[in-house]
């Protein structure tokens, strides 16, 4: 089986043989796949044809695929699963089958259905009602696991589970929901998610996507022909045409890397990399170091543990050796006052509210800054991507503040090579 994204993007899943996955974690899991194009040449017409990476939902329970997630646990999963399911297609098998007659088949009817939404949290089948009409004419309200019960004969295991909602009729109202118990949700394979990867997930994407070229090139001349129809060629000898299934060769040559000039001794790098030492480079290697003057430090916590362990005072050591070592550069650093604390909380993080997030960094700049700083240096709890984001466009955008994120696990360390990372920043 094999899906299409974005009308040249193939993507083989299940039991294809070219099908290429890893897990990225949190409901999703990374497929390869190959990019497809026709492009015009001198005197010919070339086929472009690349590795791609996608990220797709797990195929199977939606209920597992929300566990998966991260679960029903508090109001705040509840939105955020709500948006991760939302127009999810899935299937449903326990409808009884019958024929055009009305005679009972063979198992059971398939349908397919896409989520809408999901039932209010800590609402479940257990207590959402609604009006059945019998045969006679008689309404009764009934549950919607008393419903499934003596309609279809489903016998509910996980009852107190939300439900879904697939009615997508707009404008709606509130009896227009179609409710479905979420453990009868099967999701429909090769489902592409657009949804901002989380860092870990990231971190996996990364590690399954980024390959040396030589990888690729096999990947394109063996998996990408058979996946894109090229080879075995299916209908294109009937229209004359025919591909060359090697890959089109091109002269290169590698250029030598640039010297870099220091203040008093050039570097040159080695493999695209060198070291900013002062003891290979000579004291002050920067040839016009900038006048930093004063600048400020804020210290975010976020969940259990400290950003800085030891506090106030290890926070101040911390910046003491910082401005000694940027002294060191050449850098010539104003005096830095007491920093600031903001305590974020971790709930607002998880739940992406970037209002809240902002409001509470702002909050703490207003009560530990006298004034508006010359220059911020922030220490990260973590590589928590709303955070950042957060921090950015308030001080980028809004308040106008020049800053540099660092994660105060690193900068702990008092790292020579980390120092010189951000002194290269600054």
């Amino acid at each position: 089986m094999i899906t299409t994204t974005a009308q040249n993007k193939f993507y083989p899943y299940g039991n294809h043989p070219q099908m290429e996955a890893q897990d990225l974690g949190a409901g999703l899991r990374a497929l390869r796949g190959y990019f497809s194009s026709v492009r015009t040449g001198v005197n010919r017409i070339l086929v472009n044809i690349n590795v791609a990476t996608g990220a797709f939902f797990k195929e199977g329970s939606l209920l597992n695929l929300v566990n998966e997630f991260g679960g029903i646990n508090n109001a705040g999963q509840h939105r955020e699963a709500i948006k991760f399911v939302k127009k999810l297609n899935f299937e449903t098998n326990y409808m009884t089958s019958r024929d055009t007659k009305g005679k009972v088949k063979a198992g059971k009817k398939r349908k397919v259905h896409s989520v809408y939404t999901l039932s209010p949290f800590g609402k479940n089948a257990t207590n959402t009602k609604f009006d059945l009409v019998d045969a006679n004419g008689k309404t009764t309200s009934v549950t919607v696991q008393q419903y499934f019960q003596q309609q279809w004969g489903v016998q509910l295991r996980s009852p107190q589970s939300c439900l879904v909602d697939y009615n997508n009729k707009t404008p709606r109202t509130s009896k227009d929901s179609k409710w479905i118990p979420i453990e009868l949700c099967f999701v429909l394979p090769g489902q592409l998610s657009k949804r901002m990867l989380k860092p870990q997930q990231t971190s996996n994407m990364l590690d399954f996507a980024a390959r040396r070229p030589y990888y690729n090139a096999e990947s394109i001349v063996g998996n990408g022909l058979q996946v894109t129809k090229i080879n075995p060629g299916t209908g294109l000898t009937a229209f004359g045409i025919q591909v060359d299934t090697k890959l089109l060769t091109v002269n290169g040559r590698i250029l030598a890397p640039p010297t870099l000039q220091y203040r008093l001794k050039p570097c040159t790098p080695a493999n695209g990399a060198w070291n900013l030492d002062t003891r290979a480079l000579g004291p002050a290697p920067f040839p016009r170091p900038g006048l930093l003057g004063a600048f400020s430090c804020l210290v975010i916590n976020s969940g259990p543990y400290d950003t800085i362990r030891g506090g106030f005072e290890e926070t101040m050591h911390i910046l003491k050796e910082f401005k000694q070592f940027l002294e060191s550069y050449g850098l010539k650093p104003g005096d830095f006052g007491k920093p600031a604390l903001a305590n974020v909380n971790d709930g607002d993080l998880k739940n992406a509210d970037y209002v809240k997030v902002q409001a509470t960094i702002e909050q703490a700049m207003k009560t530990g800054f006298k004034g508006k700083p010359n220059f911020l240096l922030i220490f990260l709890p973590s590589a928590d991507a709303v955070l950042y984001d957060s921090i950015k466009y308030l001080c980028d955008t809004q308040l106008g503040i020049r800053n540099i994120c660092c994660h105060g696990s690193k900068i702990s360390k008092t790292s020579p090579q980390y120092f010189a990372n951000v002194a290269m920043k600054l």
